[in-house]
């Protein structure tokens, strides 16, 4: 991930915690590094929503309260307004959660002024195009490169992002099918 990206995304993350916890939920970030500490409050989430507690996972917020049901938040940033991408380990891991599943989208995420948030609870169900289909080939050619003992210069996390598919949904599609919400309220 580039550094503007990075900063782009971290910027919209902070945005939406602040959020969840103005509304006195309790938020822990599992987006990166990945603790004991976190595998247990995700597992234990996930029974709480009947799901699976060994589903593999991919999101970036888990924000519960006491008496509601947890939300697995998957935070996209973006700079300016556009298209918002997944991929399919993302769209998959929200597909087995329901109305639990939670996007959400923050245009505009380092301007605080022009900030943009939108949320949808259920997001598999909006109209997502499939933008490129999961190619396990790349991660076979990468083995085949070790093979001969040549190296690929590609980080695994990034020969593994190439291998999945992704869908994206236009920000038309955002706005007609999620809620407009204020930052940290």
């Amino acid at each position: 991930m580039s550094d503007r990206r990075g900063d782009v995304e971290r910027a919209a993350v902070r945005v939406v915690t602040e959020r969840e916890q103005g509304q006195g939920r309790q938020v822990r970030s599992v987006e990166r590094w990945r603790t004991v500490q976190d595998h247990e409050a995700v597992a234990e989430a996930l029974r709480e929503v009947d799901a699976d507690p060994g589903l593999p996972w991919s999101f970036d917020l888990l924000s519960t309260a006491a008496g509601t049901s947890p939300r697995f938040i998957e935070v996209k940033g973006r700079g300016t307004k556009g298209p918002v991408d997944v991929i399919d380990r993302e769209y998959n891991f929200a597909a087995r959660l329901g109305e639990h599943a939670v996007l959400a989208v923050v245009w505009y995420a380092e301007v605080s002024a022009q900030q943009q948030v939108w949320v949808a609870s259920d997001w598999t169900r909006l109209p997502w195009q499939r933008t490129r289909e999961a190619d396990p080939k790349r991660a076979e050619d990468s083995a085949f490169l070790l093979a001969f003992g040549m190296r690929d210069k590609r980080s695994r996390s990034q020969r593994a992002l190439e291998a999945e598919g992704e869908r994206s949904l236009t920000n038309d599609d955002v706005e007609a099918h999620g809620r407009m919400v204020q930052p940290g309220v």
